[in-house]
């Protein structure tokens, strides 16, 4: 009913306005890292008042009352007011158990800030890529800047009526969901596409903006595409789920598509499955996995290393083989 009150008044959810609210509810040290960050497409913004940067902004109406995007974005304790206006993570064993968990809440600067931080340190392992002059040179499993863009889509995109922002950690895979389908014009093809930008939250996107944490020319989800790409990862996956949108990263290219597209079997994907799991496979392992002939179990390993996929490694009889 709510969503059928706005369109029809052709009012944003975000420009409604608090009229309770006040300026001592916005966190002061967010709009002064909001400042640094908007220094350059905003000149001379570190020299103007809080109030002046918030009209700028659009974020307060002509008789000074705080729009909702005002508290999102700034606000000390938005969660008080907007329930479902908090990012959770999760990290799964297999599809369904959970090991742990965490809330992020505050305003978006802090919860992209904070859910970047997280990562890094409990959710993403580092790798190592080499050394310069005896420096260790570490990155994320994933590309980092594919997966701040990610989370920027969703604080930006997300329908704020509906649930809280929802990243899943698999041991091969992320997905990011946040509440919102894709607005009328665009289609997933479209997104892997040089496209148009269009914002469900307007105030939103055009704070971030100027904050240069995007762009405006509807460049993020090719972007992240591209960057996939260049990390000889998959492309993204993008889909519409549940009354939201979804982002699936996967850590390797060996995902089931792209191995039924090569044109492999059951058996040897379970058996890519479980090199991934356990970092080899032996022919008796091979065998108990797939309870097939030793013939086969040779055609089967032999296409996996034309394809080159795995490698063998020993002799004949102590060999093993791994990705």
């Amino acid at each position: 009913m709510h969503r059928f009150l706005l369109a029809k008044s052709k009012t944003s959810w975000e420009s409604i306005c608090e009229e309770e609210a006040t300026i001592d509810d916005l966190n002061i040290g967010t709009i002064e890292k909001f400042k640094k960050l908007a220094k350059k497409r905003v000149p001379d913004i570190e020299n103007e008042d809080n109030e002046t940067i918030l009209r700028k902004l659009n974020l307060i109406d002509n008789q000074g009352n705080l729009r909702r995007a005002a508290l999102l974005l700034f606000g000390k304790e938005p969660q008080r007011l907007f329930f479902s206006s908090y990012f959770k993570i999760g990290k799964f064993r297999g599809t369904t158990e959970l090991i742990t968990d965490d809330v992020i809440e505050g305003n978006l600067f802090e919860q992209f800030d904070k859910a970047l931080e997280i990562l890094r340190t409990k959710y993403i392992r580092l790798m190592v890529k080499g050394y310069k002059d005896w420096v260790r040179i570490e990155e994320f499993e994933y590309p980092e800047d594919v997966i701040r863009e990610a989370i920027v889509n969703a604080l930006v995109h997300k329908d704020y009526l509906g649930a809280h922002i929802q990243m899943k950690i698999f041991e091969d895979k992320i997905t990011l969901w946040n509440s919102g389908t894709l607005l009328t014009g665009i289609t997933i093809d479209e997104l892997k596409k040089p496209h148009g930008s269009v914002h469900r939250n307007e105030l939103i996107s055009n704070t971030f903006y100027k904050a240069e944490l995007i762009e405006a020319w509807g460049r993020g989800t090719t972007f992240m595409v591209d960057e996939c790409l260049k990390a000889d990862l998959p492309e993204p996956e993008y889909r519409e789920y549940f009354g939201g949108f979804e982002i699936t990263l996967h850590k390797d290219k060996l995902t089931e598509k792209y191995l039924k597209d090569l044109g492999l079997n059951e058996r040897q994907i379970n058996a890519i499955g479980y090199i991934k799991k356990n970092g080899k496979i032996t022919n008796n392992e091979y065998r108990e996995l797939t309870n097939m002939t030793d013939r086969t179990i040779r055609r089967d390993l032999i296409e996996l290393i034309e394809h080159e996929i795995i490698k063998k490694h020993g002799a004949t009889k102590g060999a093993y083989y791994t990705l």
